[in-house]
């Protein structure tokens, strides 16, 4: 029995091994040889051996199918000294840990291998050589088996056999010579352009040097810091841009791609296309980042395969990344952007009210627009949040400068800066005002054109302009002023607040059971006054078909209208649709008839016949009608759209309306 004993924990290498997670695939077959090659680079670092002193020859050993069963990895590095090997035999070590090492990349050969072996020559402690060679096993009481020191001749190096690849992993493993070998380049791709890294070889089917063959394939290349906040600190990062052969594009996603290094390996990747708007570049070449940092450094896993961090801040590097990537790649993103401006304008033509946000449609595009968005849905999206963030943040800067201002300064920047939010709003409102109006313009002028086409019989299409300047069965109770186009017409008459279109005289008048039917009539201008019974004119509009000759006697819109008028005086008052009256009429009340219609053969023979006179322009013809207190106008459509044109040009051009 006793107390107060501390004890240690144990664990065993199968256990280990079990846990260890390295699923089968084809990147996780090749990870003992990645381990293999970071070791050798380390020990070649050791070795004080710079750029081409440095060597890794790897051998690639194949069965008779050509499958890859097993690697064999030699370097003139440093060796497994006494310090290495001690190191070697204590699982999550920290020997390495200032260059990354977690003490457990030789658990890879294990998960991965049933055969591993290796032989090393190196300087002892007494500065002469010794060879020591062993197998290591996956065997929880002794791991290290047929372990041999002898002394021998120099020079120091070291290889490392990966031999009887497990099924599970030989099966994902990548079969093809190319295929093994851009994989290889892949993963140490800093190490390949760095200069003062050893030079790698692979033999399979022949010799191939690795800075050689990537060399070969880098058609473009820069670098550059940038910084990332994270954490509510700025974290310095350093990007390598490179553009290179699509044969070196990451072979899961084959597109544009970051790469995340964690003391010069790669970590983790994301693939940007959808952040710099393009899969791929054109000319058969992709692009690929590799970003580092000190802090990725500090974050990865012990298993040196991943970051320690959640998807969402390496989300956040990418990003940032990928801003870099598009200032790299301008002339090749320039096309994108092109057809984003191009969109812009679209939008700033057809939607006036974000002219202050697309004041300047490239530099909109250039800040605010990712060149992830490729069309006019998500470029619509894209102007209307930015406008709606701006304006909040005016609005909220003035509301603050305004009613609790700090000093003086801060009153008047306030002020003014609420005089030019007002008047730019302002100015917004008029610009989806004037370009609504513009619409129904060339609406009305494609409208009448297409009418003027169609059979003479064709009384659904002539109902249609009557329908855009004011439907049919419509009137003050069940429609909102501000939806009509009777501006068309005459610009005062947007201004009458009671309105029927289409509807019998019955319903119209309080003493009247007569069941004709103007196209519209209007009358109390002054009713948010409540000044029933004044004397403005009341207002009746007759529609003819564009085009139309074929009117005669019977069917004449001059003395249609003045009917109309006869009808209403003998009405006595004009009622709501609930019957309650709005206005009264008597022999001194004004009526304006307005006659929209072609000025053909037949008409002109009508008009003519109650003594209209001619226009001023010589388009169309007008008379008041003493008796009756009318006055009749005559309006061809051609200068009813012409007058609308030339009152809104002005409009048009100081707005930029096209």
């Amino acid at each position: 029995m006793s107390t107060g004993e501390s004890l240690s924990l144990t664990q065993t290498l199968s256990g280990r091994l079990r846990n260890f997670p390295l699923s089968p695939s084809a990147e996780n077959a090749l990870y003992g040889l990645y381990e293999a090659i970071s070791n050798s680079i380390h020990a070649i670092r050791d070795a004080g051996r710079a750029g081409e002193d440095g060597r890794i020859d790897i051998q690639i050993e194949r069965n008779a199918t050509g499958e890859v069963v097993g690697f064999i990895i030699e370097d003139n590095g440093v060796g497994l000294n006494d310090d290495n090997f001690t190191s070697f035999r204590k699982i999550d070590s920290t020997f390495k840990a200032q260059r990354g090492g977690k003490g457990v990349g030789r658990l890879t050969w294990l998960k991965a291998f049933d055969a591993v072996s290796l032989q090393s020559t190196f300087l002892d402690a007494d500065g002469k050589f010794a060879s020591r060679k062993f197998e290591f096993l996956a065997d929880d009481t002794s791991p290290i088996q047929n372990h041999e020191l002898v002394e021998t001749s120099g020079p120091a190096k070291t290889s490392v056999t990966l031999g009887k690849m497990k099924d599970a992993y030989r099966r994902e493993c990548p079969k093809r010579p190319e295929t093994v070998l851009r994989a290889v380049v892949r993963h140490f791709l800093k190490d390949v352009i760095s200069k003062d890294s050893p030079s790698i070889f692979v033999h399979d089917d022949g010799v191939s040097d690795l800075r050689k063959v990537f060399a070969a394939a880098v058609l473009k290349q820069d670098k550059g810091p940038f910084e990332v906040a994270i954490g509510g600190h700025s974290r310095p990062f350093e990007i390598t841009h490179l553009v290179i052969h699509k044969a070196f594009a990451d072979h899961e996603v084959n597109e544009n791609i970051v790469y995340l290094l964690a003391h010069g390996r790669v970590v983790a990747k994301r693939p940007i296309s959808g952040l710099i708007g393009l899969k791929k570049l054109q000319g058969g070449r992709t692009y690929v980042g590799l970003v580092e940092s000190e802090y990725l450094d500090g974050i990865v896993s012990q298993e040196r395969t991943m970051l320690a961090a959640d998807s969402m801040l390496v989300d956040v590097v990418i990003r940032n990344a990928a801003e870099e990537a598009i200032q790299f790649l301008k002339s090749e993103t320039q096309p994108v952007r092109d057809r984003q401006v191009q969109m812009i304008k679209q939008i700033k033509k057809e939607y006036p009210r974000f002219m202050g946000t697309l004041a300047d449609e490239a530099a909109f595009v250039e800040k605010r627009l990712p060149l992830s968005v490729r069309d006019q849905e998500s470029a619509f999206r894209a102007v209307s949040l930015d406008w709606y963030r701006n304006k909040r943040r005016i609005d909220r800067s003035i509301k603050t400068g305004l009613s609790n201002p700090r000093d003086d300064a801060e009153f008047k920047n306030a002020l003014s800066a609420a005089t030019d939010s007002i008047r730019e709003e302002s100015r917004a409102i008029l610009a989806d005002y004037v370009a609504e109006r513009k619409v129904v313009i060339d609406f009305l002028t494609r409208l009448v054109a297409r009418v003027r086409s169609s059979p003479d019989d064709d009384y659904e299409t002539e109902a249609r302009v009557h329908d855009l300047i004011l439907p049919r069965k419509a009137h003050s109770d069940n429609t909102k002023f501000e939806t009509h186009n009777l501006w068309l017409i005459d610009e005062r008459l947007p201004y009458y607040y009671f309105f029927n279109s289409d509807l019998p005289l019955s319903a119209q008048l309080e003493e009247s059971d007569a069941k004709k039917r103007p196209d519209i009539t209007l009358s109390d201008v002054a009713s948010s006054f409540e000044q029933r019974g004044s004397n403005e004119p009341f207002i009746i509009v007759e529609f003819k078909r564009p085009g139309r000759d074929n009117y005669s006697s019977k069917d004449d819109p001059v003395k249609q209208c003045l009917d109309y008028v006869m009808d209403m005086k003998e009405g006595k008052k004009v009622t709501r649709a609930n019957g309650e009256w709005v206005s009264a009429i008597n022999n001194d009340t004004l009526f304006y008839c307005y006659i929209v219609a072609d000025m053909t053969p037949t008409l002109k023979r009508l008009v003519e016949f109650h003594d209209m006179k001619r226009a001023p322009d010589g388009r169309g013809y007008f008379k008041f009608h003493e008796g009756l207190r009318a006055w009749c106008e005559v309006i061809p459509f051609d200068k009813l759209i012409e007058m609308n044109r030339v009152r809104h040009n002005a409009f048009f051009e100081k707005l930029g309306i096209a």
